[in-house]
């Protein structure tokens, strides 16, 4: 009998947590996966939708599929208006739209036909302007050059090399003046994408790499996300309806996730008469297109896929994803129920699920939230045979609220909430205490907002514009920034200075002449600017000025030297470059990010750039020159109407006041761009739940430590404000330590985050059972203490993990043996004498089993 490997065995067995069973899945939502960029399908030579249709399709309630993409036709003969009018339905429900052409206009092509035949390679330039105008016309958000370009059919098409994809990608895309998604093939095939991808200036042209699942598995183009790309799969059906089928369908879709894409549309979902793929029936879905909806109306865009064991039982399909709440989507292909276990790991505590099913006799039918129980993350819950079942964390929406003012009701009185009344306030900025200062442009004043919503006036006199120091007059400022000492930094618009208020009132000129416009560097009074609208402050009392109606980015120094950041004075255009290569056109907001960066928006531009305060290089952080629009996406396939005011929170995300949307718009750290309140293009004045709030052309954003977002809702003449999830901020890191032996240890971490956020400490990489507190205790640190300690801390909105903390432990030398007298005898056996006690009762047993 060897017990060597028994010990090792043994040893092994302590060192890790209790595993769960087998047939238990397992979620982390500490782990990371794609981002849900949204679930579609194809209105292809089909009608235009009904309204009743369009709720089906686009609407989140009780029976609806909440589809957030649509993929419409290029029509080869110019005739665009049956999917311009299905683009323009998509877009009132917040809905984005692909544009996929089959052929090129036959007159580009080599054989003059809309079947088959290729694009003439000197027409390349013309069908660029050819997409150009039907995105334009169409009102597409994303434009795909062609469907299928790898197979013959006897319907319209036409063939491309992936060699004439790239040249095409390289040279003409970016005259289509919109997100390209390619290849589009009939499988999804990594020699199709790969010519494009490989070159550097082709890959910069496109924005999603998107295929089709014909003939192959759910798998993605191979380098898509090594570039960078997100992936889609555009093109699928299962001609039949029946649950049997209907659980194929979701399957699929379950596998496609898996495998990291981004996006799922379903091939046509409705014609005049009910055919075989279709999703509804007139206005009532069909079993397919409630087996999809399980995943289309509780998946939106900007979540993110987390860890979860994708088959824990056989028949068992399991996916779990984290935003709005965690949500996790269970698929039982089998033929009998199955009881399934499931644990939640690195998230706070969920005390209730709400559960939505189909199957047999349920269609997206809600279910009572007592059908789970839930004690410390863990619960089982019966998945009926054939059936897909939604588990969604209930989850309240941020409510918009007015925090002060009355909407459309202007003027100057101060006093607390309703009874306070502005003039177009036009930016805003929380100071440390968590009071707001605003611009209160017409009114010509500085007002001061406490979080209870009482309103002082700082500075200026309403309604009398002036350029006075003493007493402080102001001329519709339109810009406000507050520093670390409660200095309040002033865009002083029409006077065309930069102003700053002390924290006893005093107010003086920072920089520029009152009442003087230009463009000049210098020191003080000696600098010129043209309409100023925009000002940020970083740690060390260097100002930035967004200088408008120049084109430019300013920067003032602590001694009030005034230089050109980036821009050329009186030259407006987009050009990525350094400093004065770089060009903008009337940038209004300004952010300081947290990787010495300065955020602008960009506003005639409908963009928001970046600019590396190192370098002075000028990027586009998300939005497409030119393209104004509301579509919700990643970095560049997003878009903005006159993007004004912006803000930066704790963790990098960035909140953008879309001024002609009417919109608060969110650009995330990993570059994903979503709505977090009011709807593009609907003005109004409500308060409520995020998605039905209402704004009225919002000029200035702020967000404060808590995640408090405030805004200046310019033409409501109202302060609003609403609460946001935030991923964990680790404000205080785990600090290393050095004890004697014996001593007792404790390492701690401050964090935040909305909501609450759990914790989970590990040794050397390795989870400690039940260190899930803020603080993690040794009570007698051992040699075997030593090593690194680590807490990652989570929420629904992300995850983040701390410095690692060293525990170094030092144990004294053991006494010197040997040398001394008699005596002594007795006392507890050493642990090394009774290891090697054993090892002899072990050898001798081994030796009498021969």
């Amino acid at each position: 009998m060897n017990i060597g490997p028994l010990i090792l065995r043994g040893l092994a067995l302590l060192a890790t947590l209790p595993a769960a069973r087998a047939d238990t899945c397992v979620i982390d939502a500490g782990e990371n996966h794609q981002t849900i960029d949204g679930f579609g399908f194809a209105a292809v030579w089909a009608p235009v939708l009904t309204p009743a249709q369009a709720a089906s399709f686009f609407g989140t309630g009780d029976g609806q599929l909440g589809f957030s993409l649509l993929r419409v036709y290029i029509s080869e003969t110019g005739d665009f208006a049956t999917d311009a009018a299905n683009a323009a339905i998509a877009h009132a429900w917040g809905v984005r739209v692909l544009g996929s052409a089959w052929t090129p206009p036959p007159a580009m092509k080599s054989n003059n036909s809309a079947v088959g035949g290729s694009l003439n390679p000197d027409q390349y330039g013309a069908y660029a302007a050819y997409l150009a105008t039907a995105a334009a016309t169409i009102g597409l958000d994303y434009v795909s050059p062609q469907n299928e370009p790898d197979i013959g059919v006897t319907y319209q098409s036409c063939f491309w090399t992936p060699a004439q994809l790239a040249t095409w990608c390289r040279d003409f895309a970016p005259a289509v003046g919109r997100p390209i998604v390619m290849p589009e093939s009939y499988r999804f095939d990594d020699a199709y994408a790969d010519p494009t991808l490989n070159d550097p200036v082709a890959a910069s042209h496109v924005a999603i790499v998107g295929g089709h699942i014909y003939g192959s598995g759910n798998t993605v183009h191979a380098d898509g996300p090594a570039h960078g790309k997100h992936v889609w799969m555009t093109e699928h059906f299962n001609n039949d309806q029946t649950l049997a089928a209907a659980l194929v369908d979701a399957r699929e879709v379950s596998d496609c996730l898996s495998h990291e894409m981004n996006a799922y549309i379903w091939w046509r979902a409705f014609h005049t008469s009910l055919a075989t793929d279709d999703l509804i029936d007139g206005a009532t879905p069909q079993k397919n297109g409630y087996a999809i909806g399980q995943f289309s109306r509780f998946l939106r865009p900007g979540m993110v896929r987390c860890g979860a064991t994708y088959s824990p039982n056989p028949g068992v399909y399991v996916t779990a994803y984290r935003g709005n709440g965690l949500v996790v989507v269970a698929v039982n292909t089998g033929a009998t129920s199955v009881n399934q276990a499931f644990v939640l790991r690195n998230a706070p505590p969920v005390s209730a699920l709400e559960l939505t099913r189909t199957s047999a006799t349920e269609d997206m039918a809600p279910l009572a939230s007592a059908a789970v129980v839930i004690a410390n993350n863990t619960w089982t819950a019966a998945l009926p045979a054939q059936s897909v079942t939604t588990f969604r964390q209930a989850w309240t929406p941020p409510a918009v609220a007015t925090l002060a003012g009355a909407p459309g009701s202007s003027g100057a009185a101060d006093g607390t909430g309703a009874a306070a009344r502005f003039d177009h306030p036009a930016d805003l900025a929380v100071d440390r205490a968590g009071t707001l200062v605003v611009a209160d442009a017409v009114n010509d004043t500085i007002r001061r907002v406490t979080p209870a919503g009482a309103v002082t006036t700082l500075a200026g006199a309403p309604h009398a514009a002036g350029a006075t120091d003493s007493p402080p007059r102001f001329n519709q400022p339109a810009g406000v920034a507050v520093d670390a000492s409660g200095n309040v930094f002033v865009a002083d618009t029409d006077n065309h200075t930069i102003r700053r208020i002390a924290p006893d009132g005093t107010a003086t000129t920072l920089a520029g002449q009152p009442g003087v416009s230009g463009s000049a560097d210098g020191a003080g009074p000696a600098a010129r600017f043209n309409g100023p609208s925009g000002i940020a402050v970083d740690a060390a009392g260097v100002v930035y000025v967004a200088d408008t109606l120049n084109h430019t980015i300013r920067r003032i120094d602590a001694a009030g030297n005034v230089t050109t950041l980036a821009g050329s004075a009186g030259v407006s255009g987009d050009a990525n470059a350094a400093g004065a290569a770089a060009r903008f056109f009337g940038p209004q907001g300004l952010a300081l990010g947290h990787s010495g960066d300065l955020y602008v928006a960009d506003t005639n531009n409908h963009t928001i750039r970046r600019i590396d305060l190192a370098s002075r290089s000028v990027t586009i952080a998300a939005g497409l020159t030119g393209a104004a629009g509301s579509g919700d996406g990643i970095a560049a396939d997003a878009r903005f109407n006159a993007p004004s005011g912006i803000a930066v929170d704790g963790v990098g995300n960035v909140f953008i006041a879309d001024l002609d949307n009417s919109a608060i718009r969110e650009l995330t750290p990993g570059g994903v761009v979503t709505t977090v309140a009011g709807r593009a293009g609907s003005a109004g004045s409500a308060d409520g739940p995020a998605d039905a709030a209402r704004f009225n052309h919002p000029t200035g954003i702020a967000v404060d430590a808590a995640g408090t977002v405030y805004v200046a809702d310019t033409d409501n003449s109202t302060i609003r404000s609403f609460v946001v999830r935030t991923g964990p901020i680790i404000t205080s890191q785990p600090q290393s330590q050095t004890v004697a032996a014996g001593a007792g240890v404790q390492f701690s971490v401050t964090a935040t985050g909305v909501p609450a956020v759990a914790y989970q400490w590990s040794f050397n990489g390795s989870a400690i059972a039940g260190a899930t507190g803020a603080t993690f205790s040794l009570a007698s640190a051992q040699a075997a203490n030593a090593g690194n300690y680590q807490v990652t801390v989570t929420n629904t909105a992300g995850s983040v993990a701390s410095d690692a903390a060293a525990l170094t432990v030092n144990v004294p030398p053991a006494p010197p043996s040997g040398g001394g007298g008699g005596g002594g005898g007795g006392g507890v056996p050493s642990a090394p004498f009774l290891v090697a006690l054993a090892l002899l009762a072990a050898a001798r047993a081994w030796r009498r089993s021969l």
